[in-house]
């Protein structure tokens, strides 16, 4: 996994995307893709609270999934290729954004 430290343990959506930049579209295509495989999005990090209209997010369990199902998995298609693009800058930002936050407390 990345070394990457969050803030908090849940997000939004909207917050989810802040901190790990892939497009809206594409969060929605990767849960529609693990959904059709039988899947359940709580194996991605989504979570769900009785009551509550908006998605959160584990952050961590999120990222975890991204670099297991996206970037280490091998690619067949070529929109696969396109969506391991995708997930490889996200996780090169983080990365970057990671650095500089750490170079700063030094």
């Amino acid at each position: 996994m990345s070394k990457f430290k969050f803030n908090k343990l849940f997000y939004t959506d909207k917050q989810l995307l802040e901190i790990i930049p892939v497009p809206r579209t594409f969060l929605y295509k990767l849960q529609n893709e693990w959904i059709a495989k039988g899947n359940d999005t709580a194996d991605m990090g989504k979570i769900y609270f009785t009551g509550n209209r908006k998605n959160y997010w584990n952050a961590p369990k999120f990222l975890n999934w991204l670099i297991e199902n996206k970037i280490i998995s091998s690619t067949e298609y070529d929109y696969e290729v396109k969506d391991k693009k995708i997930s490889e800058n996200a996780l090169l930002i983080i990365n970057n954004q990671n650095k500089e936050n750490n170079d700063e407390n030094c």
